[in-house]
This record gives structure tokens, C-alpha cells and sequence, in this order.
């Protein structure tokens, strides 16, 4: 596993060249601050430039989780290229109130004056939306601890595994339990039982049926299914089935709810008498929470319900975590010890069958009356944004979170696209947008995502940057280039690309720990030469011959170079002609250029 490294805070201490000017930024922060305490999504959104993308965890944040900023130490440094923005940095505190659990970081804002003593957020570190992520798993994992879901007690076990043995009279395997309102049931398979969900092998079906069944032998479910999901996964009080793809919902208590001959079942969360949307085909409708089926337009005033939900945007109210109301099964002959007892979480079936999630998590933690075991103990699963990327094919963005203990707590996140078409079936595997885990935070390796056109999307660290493209048939591929400033050739850029992250450690192996001396260096936004270089491989990679030795000298220097055009103007792309010319302002605009270079101390935790 990779070892957390910890940032200490360094403070910076600046002062504006006026101190009137000073105090209206400051206070434009404080009014920020009282913004985001109250988790104002209007008074947030208006606080910032049109331009910027608000993650909305940044007023959904969990319950429980309290931000706290250190006012005292705030600094402001006046940009030194732009002369209306200023560079605000700024201590705060992510804590919970529940698990004692407090983390220090430090927001960096821009804040730039668009009329005079009216001021808006530019652009922020996304390392502040990151911490509020991380520090929200430990929350929820917390509550879970609390919680009253959680099985307890290994005297119980026992006599579970005695009802089993009488149980297992009756079919050919019996393999999971799990306790509903201190009810125990068992989920019974008749055929060749072979285990589906190995953590690196998994399997959709095999050659059995399963059913659910009490100590009692009565049945809840019969035995006739390729699967069973969890108690209450999918929807509180039902039961969700599959067989030969087609899926069914059963109440906890043993109904048949739905017939099992849809195609999806979907969650709806805006009306009290709908339960779940449903699909059969391309035809979509609702279900009412008497378990009526409704296909008739007429039959809801609602027009989403009959619309798919890539195409309505209803995919984006679909959200899974755990814990919750769900409930685990456990293996019947598992060692009810601190360390084998896990619980068994299969993902319901309109999340497993985007192929955003795996199909089940076979090592969920369990408390015991001793302790907890090891295994996943939060996942929470969102899709967040929906793209329109051609006729009937949507790119999607999902969230996946899971935190829990191996050796030590670990905690990742990860943000991924894929394409679906009308009817929700994936068009193309999932691509890892970025990945942000606890297990290592450094000062240059915390990546965002945006999206530059519904077909076109940007992951950067603020010195990487990739691209990733849906193309016409709905892949999914990595666009390349030679240049060393590869987001030239694929967006029209701002200034915001001029502003890097680039850490160097000094000395690394002969540091001396005890010295605590600064060991690493941050620079921060580029230099002239590099805004040229970044202006010349433009042309180099149309094969434009230079005529000045710099550039013939540094260009041949590279592989993929080779000189062939005595001028490339009706080959550059309006992209290229616009990062040219947006280079050129800007060295026309800004004379002197000034490299900043922090001197920090970073620290190896553990």
C-alpha cells in the first residue's frame, strides 16, 4: 500500500499595494464563508464566476460535518500577472461530530474585482471539494458504527448455524443469512452451487436457482431465481429478482410485488405515489406503491416517467450507499471471527447494469460483540451528470466512493465516463477518469475533470492534462499528442492553463528529518520560455521548417519532429489559431512574467 503523506500548513504572508482594496476582499471572503456554513446553493453560485463549476457537495455536504475557516491567518497576494485578481490563501478544518475526526488543510481561491468592489471566485484548489469527500466517508462510516443496522453479537450465531443444518435438509446448498426485524432468513439454492462473487473472478449466474426461505422453512422468495439482491438494496421493504435478465421486486414479507418481466427497475424520487420507473423494451413507465403497473402517457402527469432516463435526466437522482437501510447477507459457515465475518453486498440491478460498479462487494464489515472486521464499511454511488453525444447515445459521469479497514483505514474515490445507449445498455466500457485515495496526498496529485463539449472531457492535476473522446460508434478513447502542452490542440485556452502545480522533492534521499528545513519546491505558473515553446509546437507538429537556430535546434531535438512545410497556416486547426493568437496577447500583455516558487517542508506520515 502506498504511505499517506501529510502537507503542513505554510502560511504565506502578503499585503495589497492598497489596504482599502485589502479589506473588500476580505471581506467578500467573510461573506463567502457565512455562504458556505449555511449551505446557501443561491447565495453560493452567486459568489463565483459564471464560468466555474460548483461541485454540489460543496452545499450537500453529509450531516455531521462541520467546516471551520482561520480567519486570522488569511493572506492575500496580489497576482502577478493579472492585475484585478488577487490569490487568497486561507487555514480551515473539516471535522465531524460524530468519531472525534478533524483534518487542517488550506484553501487557495482566486478572487478577481469584474466591476468595481463587486468580487467573485475565479478558481479554487479543488484539494478543498476533496476534503469534504474524504472527510464525509469518515462520517458516514461512523454513523454506521452508531447505527442500529449493524448485526451484533456472536451468540446469535450459533443457533443460526444450527437452523441452517435443519434447512439444508431441503435444498442442495444453503449459503447466506441474513436477520430483517430480528427475523432470520436464509437464501437456499437448488442446482450445482458454485460461489459467484470472488473479489477478482466474479459471476452473474450459474447453473441453480436461489430463493429466500425462514428458519421456519417458509418461503419468501421461491426457488426459481438466477439472483437475489439484498433485503431492502434496491428498494425499502421489497426484494429485488432476476432471472434471464429480466428483473421483479418481492416485499420483504413474501409478496410478489411485480412480475419478474422488465427489462430495468429505476429509482423516482419525486412523488410519493410512484415507487420505481420501470423499462421493457424501449417502452418505459411507473409503478405505484400498490405495485400497479402504468404504461399509459395519460396515466401520470409526470412525462419523464415515460421517457428514458438518460434522455429525462432521471439518471442523476439514482444514488446508492450503504449504510443504510439495506441489509447484508452473511455465509452461513463463515469463522464468525473479527477477521472472516463479512457481509455480502450485491449492487442493485440499475447500477450493476451500466457497468459503473462491480457485480457484488463479498467483503463488507461486520461487527461483532468485539469489534469490527475488516472490509468495506461506506460505498456511495452516484451518476452526476448526464452529456448528450449523439442520436440516442448519452456519456455519462458516475461518482464511486468506498472507504474500510485492511492493515489501516482506506478510503477512494473515483469519477468515470461511460456511454449508454437510449434503453441504458453500455455502448462502451468505463474509463477512470481520475482516482483520488487517502492511501497518498501529495501537493500536485489531486486531479479534476470538466467537460469541454458533451463528446470531449479534460482530466488535470494542473501539469498532466488528458483527454478523453466519445467518438461516432460511442467509444471511448484517449486523444494523444506530441506537444508538451498537449491541451493546445484540443481546447481553446484561458489563462487558467497557464497556472501549474509542480512539486520537486530537494535532496530527497540525503535529507536530514531532523533539520524540519523546507525539502521540497512548489512552482507555480509557467515561464516565457515555456508560453513559447508552447506557441512553436504548434507549428513543429505540422513539420514547419524553422528559420531561427533556437527553435531548429530545440525542435530537432525531438523525435516525432520532422521538417517539411515552409509554411503550415492551412493545416492549423481553429484551435490552433486561437491558442496562438491567445498566446501572443498575453506576452504582449504581460511584459514580465514571475515564476513563484514555494518553499515547503512535506512530511512522510506513519
Amino acid at each position: 500500500m502506498k504511505r499517506l503523506f501529510i502537507l503542513p500548513l505554510i502560511v504565506f504572508t502578503f499585503s495589497c499595494s492598497n489596504e482599502d482594496n485589502s479589506a473588500k476582499v476580505k471581506s467578500f471572503v467573510f461573506e463567502w464563508i457565512e455562504a458556505i456554513q449555511s449551505s446557501n446553493e443561491k447565495s453560493i453560485r452567486r459568489l463565483y464566476s459564471p464560468t466555474f463549476q460548483i461541485p454540489s457537495i460543496i452545499w450537500n455536504r453529509p450531516t455531521g460535518l462541520s467546516l471551520s475557516f482561520n480567519t486570522d491567518d488569511l493572506s492575500i497576494e496580489l497576482k502577478s500577472d493579472e492585475t484585478n485578481v488577487v490569490v487568497v490563501q486561507l487555514p480551515f478544518d473539516i471535522s465531524s461530530d460524530i468519531g472525534d475526526y478533524r483534518s487542517t488543510s488550506q484553501l487557495v481561491l482566486e478572487i478577481e474585482e469584474f466591476k468595481e468592489d463587486q468580487f467573485r471566485i475565479k478558481t479554487m484548489l479543488p484539494s478543498f471539494v476533496q476534503r469534504i469527500k474524504e472527510y464525509g466517508v469518515w462520517q458516514e462510516v461512523t454513523n454506521q458504527r452508531n447505527g442500529d443496522n449493524i448485526i451484533r453479537g456472536d451468540s446469535i450465531l450459533n443457533r443460526i448455524v444450527d437452523m441452517a443444518k435443519v434447512i439444508s435438509a431441503q435444498y442442495d446448498t444453503v449459503p447466506f443469512f441474513a436477520i430483517d426485524n430480528g427475523i432470520v432468513v436464509f437464501y437456499v439454492v437448488d442446482g450445482n452451487w458454485t460461489y459467484p462473487y470472488k473479489y477478482d473472478d466474479q459471476r452473474d449466474k450459474g447453473d441453480y436457482r436461489v430463493g429466500v426461505v425462514t428458519s421456519e422453512n417458509r418461503v419468501i422468495v421461491p426457488v426459481n431465481y438466477d439472483k437475489v439482491y439484498n433485503f431492502h438494496g434496491s428498494f425499502l421493504g421489497m426484494i429485488e429478482v432476476e432471472l434471464n435478465g429480466k428483473k421483479g421486486l418481492y416485499t420483504v414479507d413474501g409478496s410478489l410485488f411485480v412480475p419478474v418481466e422488465f427489462d430495468g427497475i429505476y429509482p423516482y424520487k419525486k412523488e410519493s405515489n410512484v415507487l420505481a420507473q420501470v423499462r421493457k423494451g424501449n417502452q418505459y413507465g411507473w409503478i405505484d406503491t400498490k405495485g400497479v403497473v402504468h404504461f399509459d402517457y395519460e396515466s401520470h402527469q409526470d412525462k419523464n416517467l415515460f421517457r428514458s432516463p438518460v434522455e429525462s435526466g432521471l439518471v442523476t437522482e439514482w444514488e446508492f450507499r450503504y449504510p443504510g437501510d439495506l441489509i447484508l447477507y452473511r455465509e452461513v459457515d463463515a469463522e464468525f471471527d473479527e477477521y472472516e465475518s463479512t457481509g455480502l453486498l450485491i449492487y442493485p440491478s440499475y447500477l450493476k447494469d451500466l457497468g459503473i460498479t462491480p457485480i457484488a462487494n463479498a467483503y463488507v464489515a461486520i461487527e461483532n460483540e468485539s469489534s469490527y472486521s475488516m472490509g468495506m464499511n461506506f460505498t456511495s454511488i452516484k451518476v452526476e451528470k448526464v452529456y448528450s453525444a449523439m442520436d440516442r447515445l448519452y456519456s455519462l459521469i458516475s461518482s464511486f466512493v468506498e472507504s474500510g479497514a485492511d492493515a489501516r483505514e482506506y478510503h477512494f474515490g473515483k469519477d468515470q465516463l461511460q456511454v449508454v445507449d437510449y434503453e441504458l445498455n453500455p455502448v462502451s466500457s468505463v474509463k477512470e477518469l481520475l482516482s483520488n485515495s487517502l492511501d497518498y496526498a501529495g501537493p500536485c496529485n489531486e486531479y479534476s475533470y470538466k467537460s469541454i463539449s458533451n463528446t470531449l472531457f479534460e482530466v488535470t492535476n494542473r501539469k498532466e492534462y488528458k483527454y478523453f473522446s466519445v467518438t461516432d460508434n460511442g467509444s471511448i478513447e484517449e486523444l494523444t499528442t506530441n506537444r508538451q502542452f498537449g491541451f493546445t490542440k484540443f481546447v481553446k485556452i484561458d489563462e487558467s492553463y497557464f497556472s501549474t502545480c509542480d512539486a520537486e522533492f530537494v535532496d530527497w534521499e540525503n535529507y536530514d528529518w531532523s533539520s524540519q528545513k523546507p525539502n521540497m519546491v512548489i512552482t507555480k505558473n509557467l515561464s516565457k520560455d515555456q508560453l513559447d515553446i508552447m506557441r512553436n509546437e504548434i507549428f513543429a507538429e505540422y513539420g514547419f521548417k524553422f528559420k531561427t537556430e533556437k527553435w531548429k535546434t530545440y525542435f530537432e531535438d525531438k523525435s516525432w519532429y520532422t521538417p517539411a512545410n515552409d509554411n503550415v497556416d492551412h493545416l492549423l486547426t481553429e484551435i490552433d489559431r486561437h491558442n496562438i493568437q491567445f498566446i501572443l496577447e498575453y506576452l504582449k500583455r504581460h511584459k514580465e512574467i514571475i515564476v513563484q516558487r514555494d518553499s515547503v517542508l512535506y512530511v512522510p506520515a506513519g
